[in-house]
């Protein structure tokens, strides 16, 4: 019953607080990424991530000039974050991720490709940004046309989510994008990402190797599915290839009921004769 009440108290807060996602009034600080800059306040920011309160310091540079550069982010991942800043959610199509589209994946085993990686969104107006045009020193306010971004699943999208709230130490971001990427990991494993959400998860330069989150729900899959896995090239390839994977894909073997082993060989599909 508390829990009710306290989110019937929340919700008309956070209802006030998405207003102002949309506009510019108040503004008191820049977010610079991608070619964009997003009008936002710092007590939004400040009050949610550690790393905004310190960069927000009138000690430093950006708190001293209001903006701050964000050169290595992927700017549709940056405006999901400041969406779940001010309306604790995000939207993964609005951010950039194709709909789930389960007829297009590939249906041989053998492939990695994904062809909808390479189709192209214009992003959600929502958002008050300016595009800073790389020909000229002036900037040019639009709200409705901004640069079209790169669709990825949503899986992948989910994960660089997380990745970024890690980042940011945004904590209760990082809580919802594992959960948002549990539930399309369980859906879309035997599409052409799979093996692509596996090199990202793994990858030391994004998570260190004790972030357990999103490594422990791809073991489960593959745990779900490991016979189905095992013929498609492109999980053999991340098998082989990617640190750390292969010994956490191991240690479920011995959890499957009365496991056999395939009787094909598991890198030219030919059968193993007995």
């Amino acid at each position: 019953m508390a829990d009710t009440e306290t989110q019937k108290k929340v919700d008309p807060i956070r209802t006030g607080l998405k207003g102002y996602l949309t506009s510019s009034k108040y503004s008191d600080l820049i977010i610079r990424c991608g070619g964009q800059e997003f009008k936002v306040h710092k007590v939004i920011l400040c009050g949610q991530s550690k790393f905004f309160d310190k960069a927000c310091d009138a000690g430093w540079k950006e708190g001293a000039e209001g903006v701050i550069d964000l050169p290595e982010d992927d700017v549709a991942v940056v405006e999901a974050m400041l969406r779940f800043l001010y309306t604790a959610d995000y939207d993964a199509a609005a951010g950039g991720a194709a709909p789930v589209d389960r007829s297009s994946r590939s249906e041989q085993a053998g492939s990695g490709s994904n062809k909808r990686r390479r189709t192209t969104r214009e992003p959600s107006r929502a958002l008050t940004v300016t595009t800073t045009a790389s020909t000229s020193t002036s900037t040019t306010t639009s709200t409705t046309s901004t640069p079209a971004v790169t669709i990825v699943s949503p899986m992948l999208f989910h994960i660089r989510v997380y990745v970024t709230a890690e980042k940011y130490d945004i904590q209760p971001l990082k809580k919802l994008a594992k959960y948002k990427f549990a539930n399309a990991i369980r859906t879309c494993w035997d599409m052409d990402d799979f093996p692509h959400a596996v090199a990202e998860v793994y990858s030391g330069e994004n998570l260190p190797a004790a972030d357990r989150g999103l490594r422990d729900i791809l073991v489960d899959v593959v745990h779900d599915h490991l016979e189905e896995l095992l013929k498609k090239r492109g999980f053999l390839d991340v098998l082989e290839g990617t640190l750390g994977f292969a010994a956490d894909a191991v240690r479920v073997i011995p959890k499957l009921p009365q496991y056999k082993w395939p009787n094909f060989c598991t890198h030219c599909g030919g059968a193993i004769a007995k």
